[in-house]
């Protein structure tokens, strides 16, 4: 059974060494990490979150209707999971600290209890 989990980039070198990182976000980090674009935020989207022109509420509808609707969560899980080599257990990155507001925990409640498990 797989497990998602959800942590940041500057939590990563704590994260248990059996946990597949892989990120979401839309920019990337100076240093190498396997990426899944499909979850990432469109950037306008961003940019307009970022710029204090949308509320949490309006960015989560957005997000789920700009990017999550058009996925099908078992298709991401497989997705992810072929992605991570194979890894019964991975986490989603991306930048903000917790308890900062981030589409990863957007992505978390839509994967559900069958497969997200938390922050790591």
């Amino acid at each position: 059974m797989i497990e998602i989990y959800t942590t940041y980039f500057s939590k990563l070198k704590n994260i248990p060494e059996d946990i597949t990182p892989i990120s979401i976000s839309l920019y990337q980090p100076f240093f190498p990490i396997t990426s899944y674009e499909k979850l990432a935020p469109p950037e306008s989207l961003l940019k307009e979150m970022k710029e204090g022109k949308l509320t949490i509420t309006e960015y989560t509808e957005r997000y789920v209707s700009e990017v999550l609707d058009k996925l099908s969560p078992g298709e991401v899980v497989k997705d992810l999971y072929d992605l991570s080599g194979f890894s019964e257990k991975i986490a989603l990155v991306c930048y903000e600290k917790p308890p900062t507001f981030c589409h990863r925990h957007i992505v978390g409640a839509w994967l559900g209890d069958k497969w997200y498990k938390g922050e790591c």
